[in-house]
């Protein structure tokens, strides 16, 4: 068998796995939340939400005036 943690298989060799009778299973929902948690705090962190507000309302100045975080090296809470 082999197993991928999380989606895709695009560095298996899935043709011959499958002419060997090898199995190849993902678990496409594993990482589901941690991503997510991930994606949020990047976005909060970057001022995205802000930033594309900004753009739909065509407040492009304001939008360049935005410095958002780097996650690096900080520290939450």
């Amino acid at each position: 068998m082999i197993a991928r943690h999380g989606v895709g298989v695009d560095n298996v060799a899935v043709e011959a796995a499958t002419r060997r009778g090898i199995p190849v299973l993902i678990t496409p929902r594993a990482n589901l939340r941690s991503v997510a948690e991930h994606v949020f705090a990047l976005a909060v962190s970057r001022n995205l939400l802000r930033a594309d507000r900004y753009v739909r309302e065509g407040r492009f100045a304001e939008r360049d005036s935005l410095v958002g975080r780097e996650l690096f090296g900080g520290r939450w809470g």
